[in-house]
């Protein structure tokens, strides 16, 4: 099982971790008319259903057993911390997708969707079983940072090389992709520049490829 980027958490933080399903998540994306909305649930590849679907229905049936939101007539409202992420995932504006791979074979080791609006920002990271960390971040925390945080995670904790790791950063100024690949004998290299375009790759120094990494997405 891959680990989580999300499960070496500060004690006193640890009780700001929310955990979704796959319904629950796509309930809360569809029961609005929200761009923002929209695009965080493309970016989390969940599918565009009815609003009758009963996919729906299940997402709020559990939704509503959990405690996590309640009924306001024919309003589905958060309750607690999950308002204030609903209200990013809503409004969002910026939205970065890490992918971190591993072996000869390309095998997925870890992964996360970062979601940032004027509302605050927040870490959405895949587990299994159709289930979804969510974790707010700092204000002080940029995507960027966050992310390149997220790859050496995954980093320190695998010794499988190669190990490459694909950004995608989207917003109002359109998308960039970053790439960073540590090869069997330690070498490093990383490409960057327009998402979707010919991004030739140029080494770097191993011992400050997360820099050159970070630098890439700004």
């Amino acid at each position: 099982m891959a680990h989580s980027a999300t499960e070496d958490v500060p004690a006193d933080m640890a009780g700001l971790l929310i955990g979704l399903t796959g319904f629950e998540l796509l309930s809360l994306l569809s029961l609005g008319d929200e761009p923002g909305a929209q695009t965080t649930r493309e970016h989390l590849r969940l599918p565009d259903v009815a609003s009758d679907s009963p996919l729906l229905a299940a997402g709020v049936s559990s939704l509503i057993l959990r405690g996590l939101c309640l009924m306001d007539g024919s309003t589905l409202e958060p309750q607690g911390d999950l308002r204030a992420l609903v209200s990013v995932l809503r409004t969002a504006t910026r939205w970065l997708e890490v992918n971190v791979v591993a072996g000869p074979g390309k095998q997925a080791i870890g992964g996360a969707l970062l979601v940032g609006s004027g509302n605050g920002s927040v870490l959405l990271e895949p587990r299994p079983h159709s289930i979804w960390h969510a974790w707010p971040l700092a204000p002080t925390d940029t995507l960027p940072a966050v992310g390149v945080r997220v790859v050496k995670a995954h980093y320190d904790r695998h010794d499988t090389r190669p190990l490459a790791a694909r950004l995608r950063l989207t917003g109002d100024a359109g998308s960039r992709a970053a790439a960073l690949r540590f090869t069997a004998d330690g070498r490093a290299e990383i490409a960057a520049g327009p998402a979707g375009g010919s991004n030739a790759p140029r080494p770097v120094d191993a011992a400050t490829a997360f820099d050159a990494l970070a630098e890439a997405l700004s």
